[in-house]
Formats: structure tokens, sequence, C-alpha cells
């Protein structure tokens, strides 16, 4: 409609979920309302909350009204779809033996157990059959998604080549790329580094001044232009922004606002009852985070190159969970995960309504997007493009290269 709230969909047709049922409007609607009615326990309610309702107009038309106008609508509707007839009456308990969960891609659900799930390929499917479609059939027979209780048995697997595929978005990832006898490819994922800045602070804070805070934001901006992150992509576009304020702009901004900066002994001052106090902040991370340990010295470099003084400190999750609650800390590293649906600005507002700064500018710093991996054993064969919302993107033109002896 004109005024972007209404959005008529047509279904492709001749679709068929794995047990031969079509795949019609009907399930399209049921899968909604299904999102909807589980609200935030779905991870999946942000891309479906704004939908006001739905009508079905034939067995491939659907009309959704939303609540409001939305420019990434469409994008948004990016959420699997539950064949009604199967999960219309799935109990609250969950799976059992003698069901079978379906979908409509090119990998049928076979099994699973405590330490594996099981896919079969599927033969008839749909895109195999398009124009636009595959161009040839899918070649693995089989997926085996094998469950490990954490990274390093399942990297020791992987090194035994018990399993063909692992990925990783933590750790010393870039060493793998040295190696000649697997392939490696990098991508940006979605989890969102952050340096917050609290109003509050510590007792004294030159935080509480809502300037100071706006200077340092631009400043870090400018540093990390100067001074990439090796850990993940920065999160301004590209170039430095015309926001940004380089060491010269940020001291004389800092002076205007009343500090002052000694040109000999290179330090930030400010003036208390007549004597000189050195602007010192504070700076909490988890003491578990290798890498923010490292975010640690580059923020202290960043800083003190305008004469601030950073005292990093090493805390416990629990000691971090509490500053948070209170804000009586300075500064503080952490770390989230970017929604399927959403973008940094949306993800941005929900951790300032979180920590409870809803009306304060300048709280939040993001500093980058970790960069995560995915190692391939070499025999394995196909486009291999990872994405953070899709790391087995290419899978169905995979296939397997065995040299024999």
């Amino acid at each position: 409609s004109q005024d972007g709230v209404i959005l008529d969909i047509e279904l492709k047709d001749n679709i068929l979920f794995h047990d031969g049922t079509a795949f019609t409007s009907d399930d399209v609607a049921f899968s909604i309302e299904t999102i909807k009615n589980a609200g935030e326990k779905s991870i999946y309610y942000p891309q479906a909350r704004n939908i006001q309702s739905i009508n079905i107009l034939t067995r491939t038309k659907l009309r959704l009204v939303l609540n409001r106008a939305d420019e990434a609508g469409i994008a948004c509707l990016t959420f699997p779809i539950l064949p009604e007839h199967i999960f219309k009456d799935w109990p609250v308990e969950g799976y059992t033996d003698s069901m079978k969960l379906i979908g409509t891609g090119p990998f049928i659900f076979e099994s699973y157990d405590d330490n594996s799930i099981n896919l079969a390929r599927n033969d008839s499917w749909w895109l195999l059959n398009e124009e636009d479609g595959l161009k040839h059939p899918i070649w693995l027979d089989g997926i085996s998604f094998k469950i490990y209780p954490n990274e390093s048995d399942m990297m020791q697997a992987f090194q035994r080549q018990q399993i063909d595929i692992a990925w990783l978005e933590e750790g010393e990832i870039e060493s793998y790329s040295k190696r000649a006898d697997i392939f490696f490819n990098k991508y940006v994922s979605n989890i969102l580094e952050l340096l917050v800045l609290s109003p509050k602070g510590e007792t004294n804070s030159a935080l509480a001044n809502d300037g100071f805070r706006n200077i340092l934001i631009k400043y870090l901006g400018y540093y990390s232009s100067k001074n990439p992150f090796e850990k993940g992509m920065t999160t301004y576009d590209s170039g430095v922004s015309s926001d940004f304020m380089n060491k010269e702009e940020a001291i004389s901004a800092l002076e205007e606002i009343g500090y002052h900066y000694d040109m000999d002994r290179e330090y930030l001052y400010t003036y208390r009852n007549n004597y000189k106090y050195p602007i010192k902040l504070s700076l909490t991370y988890n003491s578990l985070n290798i890498d923010r340990e490292e975010i640690s010295e580059w923020i202290y470099e960043a800083l003190d190159s305008i004469g601030i003084n950073v005292q990093i400190k090493a805390s416990t999750y629990e000691e971090l969970q509490k500053l948070s609650k209170n804000g009586r800390y300075d500064m503080m590293l952490l770390g989230c995960r970017i929604p399927l649906c959403s973008n940094q600005e949306e993800t941005l507002d929900i951790i300032n309504r979180d920590l409870n700064m809803n009306d304060e500018k300048d709280t939040i710093y993001p500093l980058y997007r970790k960069y995560g991996a995915v190692l391939y054993h070499n025999y394995i064969r196909g486009e291999r493009k990872p994405l953070w919302n899709n790391i087995y993107n290419g899978w169905t033109g995979w296939y397997l290269v065995h040299t024999q002896e």
C-alpha cells in the first residue's frame, strides 16, 4: 500500500514439504502467529512483532498488515516456515521418536541423539527444477552435525578428521589461515564489541560531563581509523568521518569545555579547590576474555595520547553485572550479538535501555564486529562463502575429493 503498512505477498507455487504436502499461505500464517504468541521466548520475535494481522487471500497469496511502515519489512521476513499440519498438534514437551521434523530444503531430517543431528539428501528439492535453480544435483549424500561440549573437543575432532568442518568465533583464529592442509574462510560475525561510558562514573568522574563523553567518542573514532582492530571490522564505513576529531582537535575541544592540557608533561587536568587533578578513568573488563584484555591496552594507548590516564581493571562476570546495574564505573567493555533482524543502531538503543541510560547521549561506542572463521578440510570442494547468519552458505554446491592411495 502507499502508506507502507500493507504488504501483499505471493508465494512460489508447487513447493512441497519433505512428506509431499504442499507449502501454502496457511503455513506462513501459522508460523507468524506461532512466533508472535511465543513473544520474547522466540529468537524470531523481532521479525514478527510489527505484524498486526495476517489475512490469507488464496492458497499462495496472503496480506500482512503492519503496525507501522517499515522499509526493512520484507527483509525482516526471514524465519523458518513451520508446516501447520505437523506443528499445530506438537506437544509442549517437544520431540519424540515417533515425530518427524520436516521442511522444504535440500536436506531431510533423518534422526538425532545426544551426539549428532543427521540429515539426508532431498532429491526432490524444488529448486532443482527451477529455471533459475541450482543447475546441478546435490552431491552430498547427507550431513551429520556432531555435538561437542566445548570448542576444544570440537577442534580435536577436526584435527583427527572426525569432522570435516569447524567453526570458530573466539581465540587466535588467524593462526589457522597459515595452514596449507585446510581451507580458511573468514567472515564478519554478528558479535559486536562495545565500550560503555557511564554518565554516573566513579567519584568525580569526568564522564559525568556530556561534552567530555562526546569528545572521547569522536576521538576514538578517529584513532580506530588510524589504528584498526585486528580482531574484527571497525564500525565506521570507510575513510575518516567528518564527525571524528584528531588529537589536536580533541585536546582543543576539551580545553573549550574547561579542561587544561600540560603541553610539556602531556597530560590533561582540571582544577578543584585550586589544586591540579589529572584526569583519570577506570576501564573494567571480564578477566576471562583475552580479546578484551588486548582491547583494554588499545584504549589505554588511545586515551593516553590525549593526556588521559586509564586504570585497567580485570573483573569477574558477577562484578561486571553488579557494576552495570548501579552505573558506578567509568568505562566497561561489553559484547552482544546483533539480532537476526536488526541493525547496529537498534541494537545500541536496546543496550542503552538495558543499562538504564535511556535519556543519556554518547554512552556507547561500538568498537568492532568480531571476525569468525570456518575451517574446511581441503578435500571439501565448491563455493565457500560463510556469512554470520549462514556459516554453511554454499553447501548445496559442495562435493568431496579423496585421493586414492
